[in-house]
């Protein structure tokens, strides 16, 4: 992962869309790793999704591409709970002209960073017009998060590209050999807190989360034509992607109807032990 964490990775050469990775430590021996990426704009400005905690090699990169950010028009976060970067990343790109869009929980907890009043979800369909669609998953809780699994998806047409966040990771060959103990090699996963009780698809407060996600993903992410996969956790699958994710799905697929069914049987089975109270 080192090799990569100097260079804009152009995901698809000419296509307008470049990818960045960084060092993202959960322990001194485990780097899981995390991005952002580059989008150029049919008037040749660009779309910044995410931040990294850039050094000095990767702000002499951007600057060449952004002409030291005056061609930078927004940058949006795209994850809740991805919000260390984005103070470092305004101080080192502070120009007045930059729109600043967060989740709701970045208006709450980021500050130092002149955030737009309206939050991402207001801005979804506003860039379409550069061949970039954003949707944020339906069923799982997005305004007040308890878990790291809902993100924005950020479909990138011209370079048939997927940027997403935690929900859908990706570990190469070069994944961590600690995670290797858990995690086969060239495989794709949704988040860890997915399946845990109380967080993820499988909460009480979100009964139909599960059955919802699966019904969003058909119509809207398979839908999308995109080949590559520019996943923060933990590398990029660049070809291929759009497959592994749909047999990913359809393995899945079972298990996450099943939440929601487990939780509409135990409402009926409620419903028919309520006592029932004569007026």
């Amino acid at each position: 992962m080192q090799s990569e964490y100097n260079h804009l990775i152009d995901v698809e050469p000419g296509k307008g869309m470049w990818n960045l990775r960084g060092e993202m430590k959960m322990a001194p021996f485990l780097d899981i790793g995390t991005h952002m990426s580059f989008v150029k704009r049919s008037n040749g400005r660009f779309l910044v999704f995410d931040t990294i905690n850039v050094n000095k090699a990767q702000k002499e990169e951007i600057d060449r591409l952004t002409q030291n950010g005056e061609l930078i028009d927004c940058v949006i976060a795209t994850h809740p709970f991805h919000t260390l970067f984005f103070k470092p990343f305004h101080m080192h790109y502070p120009q007045p002209h930059i729109k600043w869009y967060g989740c709701p929980r970045h208006l709450l907890v980021v500050t130092g960073v002149p955030w737009q009043k309206l939050p991402v979800e207001e801005v979804l369909t506003s860039f379409e017009g550069d061949g970039v669609y954003l949707s944020i998953p339906e069923g799982p809780e997005w305004e007040n998060p308890v878990d790291h699994f809902n993100c924005v998806f950020v479909f990138h047409k011209p370079s048939r590209s997927l940027h997403c966040d935690d929900t859908v990771m990706y570990f190469d060959d070069q994944a961590p050999c600690i995670l290797c103990c858990v995690i086969k090699r060239n495989s794709m996963m949704l988040h860890s807190s997915t399946f845990n009780k109380g967080e993820g698809l499988n909460t009480p407060l979100r009964p139909m989360a599960a059955r919802q996600f699966v019904e969003w993903m058909e119509r809207v992410v398979f839908k999308w034509d995109f080949d590559n996969l520019l996943a923060a956790h933990c590398q990029n699958k660049l070809g291929g992607a759009k497959q592994q994710l749909m047999d990913l799905f359809e393995h899945l697929k079972p298990k996450l109807l099943k939440i929601s069914s487990d939780f509409d049987f135990a409402a009926a089975h409620q419903q028919q032990l309520s006592p029932i109270i004569p007026k």
